[in-house]
């Protein structure tokens, strides 16, 4: 289809069309649907649904999409009934886009509660924020942020992070972050990258939050040394010198305690990684280190 679409205004429709003849012609009823999907012919795909019981899921999916722009949603919802317990959506990992699809049908057909069910069950599923989205576009009345983080919690820290970040909503996740037990913080670590946790830090940042940013520095400091390499050092430096940075116009607190109460605390732990150090005191202006201390001043 790339070729295709390269060259379409070449080809013409008529031409497209040719092409497609000849491919039902040879039994690939898919390919021919995939090229009707793309000249975006309603009554060919509904002919071959019909007689031919194409099963596809993409496709299937995809005549769903179509119909509904063509403000066919009614017939969109038994298309997509017909795939509803097919085991090959799943396999193809295509379930929350059926279920994407379903609810907007829903909601075009006016079956608004059925849809928000649908959007509920689906998010479950993955906390993919589409759901969110579509429910939201319905929901005028009750606290949908809410019940959705309340969801995604449920199924662990890292997903109410991964939706709040989704969605923008930095207000509510500085308040998660900053309310987050060790055990949460830790399952955060385990699930997401690094360099997502550094966005992440960025974004709270600059969004006002500079708290919850330098927090996350500092535990990111603190993975970097966890893994006991010292390639790892240079990324422990830059992400306290970052958490300086971040952290000097905040009000220090126990989830957060002072620059150089920090800095004490991981040389308790980890004085003996001289390698460490030296990365600390060439990246960082104002601490000091000698034989059983550190100190810092900004």
């Amino acid at each position: 289809l790339n070729i295709i679409d390269k060259y379409k205004k070449e080809l013409g429709y008529n031409v497209i069309r040719a092409l497609r003849e000849k491919l039902l012609d040879a039994g690939d009823v898919n390919s021919a649907v995939e090229l009707s999907l793309y000249i975006r012919d309603v009554d060919f795909i509904r002919q071959c649904f019909d007689k031919i019981k194409f099963n596809q899921p993409e496709y299937v999916i995809k005549f769903a999409e179509l119909l509904i722009d063509e403000l066919c949603a009614g017939e969109a919802i038994l298309v997509l009934n017909q795939i509803k317990d097919d085991k090959t959506v799943d396999h193809a990992g295509l379930r929350d886009k059926w279920a994407e699809v379903f609810a907007l049908a829903l909601i075009e057909e006016g079956e608004v509660q059925q849809a928000k069910t649908i959007c509920l069950d689906g998010f479950k599923n993955r906390c993919d924020v589409v759901f969110y989205k579509i429910y939201n576009r319905v929901e005028k009345v009750n606290d949908s942020l809410g019940l959705f983080s309340g969801i995604a919690k449920s199924k662990g820290f890292p997903f109410v992070v991964l939706f709040l970040s989704a969605i923008d909503n930095y207000g509510k996740l500085d308040s998660e972050i900053m309310n987050a037990s060790k055990n949460e913080i830790k399952d955060m670590m385990v699930l997401l990258r690094g360099s997502f946790i550094r966005s992440l830090s960025s974004e709270l940042y600059r969004h006002g939050y500079a708290c919850s940013a330098t927090l996350l520095r500092r535990v990111l400091v603190e993975d970097s040394i966890s893994r006991s390499q010292s390639k790892y050092y240079t990324y422990a430096a830059s992400d306290m010198k970052k958490s300086i940075d971040y952290s000097k116009n905040i009000v220090w607190t126990e989830k957060v305690p002072s620059t150089e109460e920090y800095f004490k605390s991981l040389f308790v732990e980890h004085k003996r990684k001289y390698a460490l150090w030296e990365m600390m005191l060439d990246k960082i202006d104002g601490l000091a280190i000698e034989k059983d201390s550190v100190s810092y001043s900004a």
